[in-house]
């Protein structure tokens, strides 16, 4: 289970590291704002295996 939670942690940590590298005018008035909340779920069974989800959160307004 430790093994799911670290990749879990590296794939959330990628998602944020582009949503930082792209914070700024996304074109045509969509503006992705700086920060990021990201949400992780508890481990369950899911069939025969074990599955873990997180959510991550950003905002983005549409300026016109």
């Amino acid at each position: 289970l430790e093994v799911l939670t670290d990749t879990l942690q590296a794939t959330v940590d990628a998602v944020s590291d582009v949503l930082d590298r792209n914070s700024g005018n996304l074109g045509e008035g969509m503006v992705l704002k700086p920060g990021y909340q990201a949400e992780f779920d508890a481990v369950k069974k899911g069939g025969l295996h074990y599955q873990q989800s997180a959510r991550v959160k950003c905002m983005v307004s549409w300026e016109r």
